[in-house]
């Protein structure tokens, strides 16, 4: 005579396998989040890689690369007045082949909290904005920073992490920090002890700004990151 299973037993299997997939599964986005994590600190590697040959070549760093500025159009811009900085790293000269997906961004165009832009961020020390030529206010005021304080030799490339959100604002004022008085912090590094998945954007400098000490102010004062040897 054939014995099925009671209901008793059925529901003992469910409970099981429910305490296994509510373990399992958290371990595995942990997991892939760390795996992304170790991507991106590699493809910031071979952008920054990407962006010293740029500066060989044109004794300069690339333009920022950065959100409505960068895309579409950049708010109507023609495309030499837009930032497009990871984009002129794959033409007309191919430093790299293609643009660099950040696994934190959907698509080619990166959405987050904040913005988009193309290929991963980069904020440079040798340009910047020109803000006559923005058809809104720039609050950062990038362009005047620039013009107080001069190029500096130096490059930021970056992600928004894993929680997708920009944590530094004044990065088009890279490497001083912005005139607005509401970017008091511009600077959080990602730590993966606050939780795999916490606050912090993942860099990556170069030039002679080799640390992430974003609190200069406008007029070049306060605490500066050390020189490259």
């Amino acid at each position: 005579m054939r014995r099925a299973f009671t209901l008793i037993e059925l529901l003992i299997v469910v409970a099981i396998i429910a305490i296994l997939a509510a373990i399992a599964v958290p371990n595995f986005l942990e997991a892939q989040t760390r795996a992304k994590v170790a991507r991106v600190k590699n493809d910031l590697r071979t952008h920054a890689t990407a962006i010293e040959a740029y500066y060989v070549d044109w004794n300069r760093y690339t333009r920022d690369s950065d959100s409505s500025l960068d895309v579409q159009g950049g708010a109507g811009l023609p495309f030499e007045r837009r930032a497009n900085g990871a984009v002129t790293l794959t033409t007309p000269v191919a430093y790299m082949s293609s643009l660099l997906q950040d696994p934190f961004a959907a698509g080619q165009v990166v959405q987050v909290a904040g913005g988009s832009a193309q290929g991963y961020r980069i904020g440079s020390g040798t340009w910047s904005h020109d803000s006559s030529f923005l058809p809104t206010a720039d609050v950062q005021a990038s362009h005047t920073v620039f013009q107080a304080n001069g190029p500096s030799p130096c490059f930021v490339t970056l992600s928004p992490g894993p929680d997708r959100s920009r944590e530094r604002i004044g990065y088009k004022c890279f490497p001083f920090r912005s005139t607005d008085s509401n970017e008091q912090a511009p600077y959080l590094d990602y730590d993966p002890t606050n939780g795999t998945i916490s606050r912090g954007d993942i860099y990556r400098f170069g030039g002679n700004f080799l640390a992430g000490d974003w609190n200069r102010t406008a007029n070049g004062n306060g605490p500066q990151g050390p020189a490259a040897n």
